[in-house]
């Protein structure tokens, strides 16, 4: 071999192994994609063949045993092309095994057990975890980019999806102060049309003036992180009503992102993910062997964890609730359904159900169910749900948004929480 070869051959090396490393980084920050896949198999085949050499031919040098080795490396190299044939099969031409994030963003399976790769970032950019401070760094703009859609959300002095100089808005108002996740922030529509601004405009139409609605919605959140950031802003701001939204989603987030392992990629993760997330084949046999193929459990085991789950969250609520009390505060809890849940006119869990149950008959803590509009309305029909949700993305377009302001506009009336605090 000639000297300028065997450079090429070491630098094509580095480069392979620099790739793969860096893929090795980025898997257990619960990021993979396609090229993490050829990859992968392509290190299996070469681990292989250099496993069967060490251990069976590494003594041997007759041209028999040379020829007998190589026809082995050339049939699992043939053997590893064809699996990589079907994998690839499989991704582009199996829709049912592509995650959410795959449909959405095209190109990167995001984990649903750790936010490490979207840390990391924000803390390289912007010397915040969000994991820790519970919300975005001050002062930023992200663009939120899906296949449905694409808005920018800015995030004001405390992190949250506001008005800036806040603290100043606020002077002299009652305030209602929002919680949840990214229906909460408003992911998928503009700044402006969020049902936050959409409920603070019909109270200011209707004579309630002295009110200021602030959004303080963390997409990715979880009830536990939830609490945190409102015990914060609390002492800030100390609202008269505070609104904590939950959908079903929620007892999911609670737990596969188990708040104890909130900032440890490595344990956050089940071991059957490190494959899941690059092998469309493992996914192929998951779907067979797991009801909940991609949280890889069944429905016996999701169920006791579910329930789990619901005190966890009745915890998070009745703490937020005491809070609010001592500081004769309101609090409602508005749950809220996705597309199909909406459609079909009941929550995917039936745990989530008997929450929502429980929660009723607390006197102190109003309900409000959006899914009930759709049950007395009777307009869970597709054609006239897909004007509320994006087809792809699933987060609610300006006109779901809007019904969700007007539900609670509603409740709030109905109840006279308003008039209680204008006393």
């Amino acid at each position: 071999m000639s000297k300028k070869n065997r450079i090429f051959r070491i630098c094509a090396i580095i480069i392979y192994l620099i790739l793969l490393i860096i893929h090795i980084a980025v898997l257990l920050l619960g990021r993979s994609w396609v090229l993490t896949s050829l990859l992968f198999y392509s290190a299996f085949a070469i681990g292989i063949v250099w496993l069967i050499k060490f251990l069976f031919f590494r003594k041997f040098a007759k041209i028999s045993s040379s020829n007998k080795f190589k026809t082995i490396k050339y049939s699992i190299y043939i053997s590893f092309v064809l699996i990589v044939l079907l994998d690839l099969g499989l991704r582009y031409f199996t829709p049912k095994y592509r995650s959410y994030s795959e449909n959405n963003y095209g190109m990167f399976y995001i984990s649903p057990f750790t936010n490490g790769f979207r840390n990391l970032k924000t803390l390289i950019l912007y010397g915040e975890n969000i994991s820790k401070t519970i919300h975005y760094p001050a002062n930023i703009s992200i663009v939120y980019k899906t296949k449905d859609f694409q808005f920018t959300h800015d995030y004001n002095e405390y992190g949250i999806r506001e008005r800036k100089n806040l603290k100043s808005l606020t002077k002299g108002k009652k305030v209602i102060l929002t919680i949840g996740d990214s229906f909460t922030e408003g992911v998928g529509t503009h700044q402006d049309s969020t049902w936050q601004i959409f409920l603070e405009d019909k109270l200011h139409q209707t004579g309630f003036e002295d009110y200021i609605v602030i959004n303080a919605g963390i997409s990715d959140s979880e009830p536990v992180a939830e609490l945190k950031l409102y015990e914060t802003l609390q002492k800030e701001f100390k609202p008269e009503i505070t609104i904590i939204s939950l959908g079903s989603g929620d007892m999911l987030d609670l737990i596969l992102k188990n708040p104890k392992k909130r900032d440890s990629y490595l344990t956050a993760q089940p071991f059957q993910y490190y494959f899941y997330s690059w092998s469309y084949i493992f996914r192929a046999f998951s779907f067979v062997v797991y009801d909940h193929p991609e949280i890889f459990m069944n429905k016996q085991e999701l169920y006791g964890k579910l329930v789990t789950a619901d005190k966890t969250i009745c915890t998070q609520i009745n703490k937020l609730q005491e809070k609010q009390l001592s500081q004769k505060g309101k609090t409602i809890v508005f749950f809220f359904p996705d597309f199909n849940e909406s459609l079909e006119l009941h929550y995917k869990f039936k745990v989530f159900e008997q929450l929502i149950d429980k929660l009723i008959t607390q006197n102190e803590i109003m309900v409000c169910n959006m899914l009930d509009y759709h049950r007395q309305k009777q307009e869970s029909t597709k054609d006239s749900l897909k004007n509320y949700y994006w087809p792809t993305d699933g987060h609610m377009r300006v006109s779901g948004y809007k019904l969700w302001s007007e539900i609670l506009y509603e409740h709030l009336i109905n109840s006279e929480y308003l008039r209680e605090n204008g006393e």
